[in-house]
């Protein structure tokens, strides 16, 4: 367990990002229900497919689907899909394909790489882009099949959120503000800050379950969730947000069906705990419960939560890192790890403490258990396979991790094992996955910012529509793209 030491606000907000980063990295893959889906199938070819379809006809009223689609969902959450080219439910229900790869034909049409994983760099100046200390979402807002980002504009915590459209080439074009700050800052009193003080976070998923992407954000410790439907168009993304007030000021978010209804359900972190709002009829939510945390001291709290299945019983969990009494995250990958074992009906058990470190959760090994990376900054990574509440069935030291930034865990190769992604200051390496939790080799890219610090986030898709899968980096300073160009 890490020392707590006093933070300035520069110091609080990079290590709040470093939590963030690595928490949501196992995200990348799943952002509709933030789970990590590692065995979806391959194809063997280079592909530029089109936008998806843009809205799921409802049951008729003897609860028939037009022909053609298939039911998927539970109770009134029931929508009709086709399973051809739907990318939530690719072939079977609850198939999920990765960010930006699309459905054909009921198989996720991602690229088995035949040779080594090569990227491409490109850079962007900070300026009018994205910058380090912003969260951003990845997604389809103007439904051209075309991943876009949201962001801010700014490192300032008063920079405006914005929407950047995907060009389909890797860059991306200006797009409109989405949300503005006037005037708000955090004053720095030289003490820790609690858990998420600053900057924007934004989760992109389909809420109301019309086939568009739509937008759920918060700014650190305000206490609203603002969620905006999307309208698929470019000239005007999103309609009129609905916010919804919180308790106390927001640290976190999480979406997804943790009812099993075929609705996404929201989790807020908060000082104290989680509220869960359940999802309702037309994207709107309803708070439920209040779920405290009774290990938090009085400035610490949950930051962003994992929506998984960490007990392998076919029903999502809320995996967490937890800050300690001084307020400030624990030196590390993001704090204690907690976990609330959940029932499938939006109630779960009382929160457990873990002697583990929260870091970036997949599946590494096909053994369908939680596998676990945690480590810090200075002294290397710790892999644990085969988790099991708070224990595992085999620990790895990789002392060669150091110096850890922002992580995401994808396969890159198409070869359906999980690779890792990691910023280290000096370099972006890529560490490709054996699918038995071994990394064989690694692939060392050039930082374009090196000595900047890399507390930054990592995000994962194909931006080009080419069937592999690219990264998405900002850090201190800059921000990037690496484009997959694997043969």
């Amino acid at each position: 367990m890490g020392e707590y030491l006093p933070m300035t606000a520069r110091d609080a907000k990079a290590t709040w990002l470093l939590a963030i980063a690595l928490l949501t990295a196992g995200s990348a893959c799943g952002s509709r229900t933030l789970v990590v889906v590692s065995d979806a199938a391959t194809k063997d070819s280079s592909l530029n497919v089109a936008a998806a379809p843009t809205s799921q006809p409802p049951l008729d009223g003897g609860g028939q689907c037009p022909e053609g689609y298939a039911p998927c969902g539970k109770g009134d959450g029931l929508r009709c899909y086709d399973l051809s080219r739907s990318q939530d439910h690719c072939g079977v229900c609850g198939n999920v394909c990765a960010s930006g790869i699309a459905c054909q034909a009921g198989t996720c049409q991602q690229v088995r790489c035949k040779g080594a994983l090569s990227f491409k760099t490109m850079v962007f100046s900070s300026t009018g882009v994205i910058t380090a200390g912003v969260i951003t979402a990845l997604g389809d807002f103007d439904g051209d099949g075309i991943l876009d980002l949201v962001g801010a504009t700014d490192p300032d915590i008063n920079s405006p959120m914005r929407l950047l459209y995907g060009a389909g080439d890797g860059t991306f074009l200006t797009g409109p503000v989405i949300d503005q700050v006037s005037d708000w800052s955090v004053p720095d009193t030289g003490l820790p800050y609690t858990v998420m003080t600053v900057g924007w976070q934004a989760l992109a998923a389909d809420v109301d379950g019309d086939g568009r992407m739509d937008l759920a954000t918060i700014r650190g410790g305000a206490s609203a969730v603002s969620v905006r439907l999307g309208s698929g168009s470019r000239d005007a993304p999103f309609g009129k947000p609905t916010s919804y007030p919180t308790n106390d000021g927001t640290s976190g978010l999480v979406l997804a069906d943790f009812d099993a209804d075929g609705r996404l359900d929201l989790v807020v972190s908060e000082s104290q705990g989680f509220e869960y709002w359940r999802g309702q009829e037309g994207g709107r939510f309803e708070r439920q419960a209040v779920l405290a945390s009774p290990n938090v001291g009085p400035y610490g709290g949950p930051g962003i939560a994992l929506a998984m299945d960490w007990n392998s019983d076919g029903m999502l969990d809320l995996v967490y890192g937890l800050g300690g009494t001084s307020g400030a995250i624990e030196v590390g990958w993001g704090g204690q790890l907690h976990y609330r074992l959940g029932h499938g009906d939006g109630s779960f058990d009382a929160e457990v403490a873990c002697a583990l470190t929260a870091g970036i959760v997949g599946d590494l090994d096909h053994d369908h258990r939680p596998d676990l990376i945690s480590a810090s900054s200075t002294m290397g990574s710790t892999l644990l396979l085969g988790i099991n509440g708070c224990s595992a069935s085999k620990i790895v030291p990789i002392t060669d991790w150091t110096k850890g930034g922002g992580a995401a865990m994808a396969d890159f190769n198409g070869d359906g094992n999980m690779d890792v992604v990691v910023d280290d200051n000096l370099a972006i390496m890529v560490h490709v996955g054996d699918g038995q939790g071994g990394f064989p080799h690694a692939l060392t890219i050039p930082a374009p910012t090196p000595e900047q610090w890399p507390f930054g986030s990592i995000f994962v898709g194909d931006l080009n529509r080419d069937g592999k899968l690219d990264v998405v980096f900002d850090r201190e300073g800059e921000w990037g793209v690496l484009l997959n160009t694997c043969q």
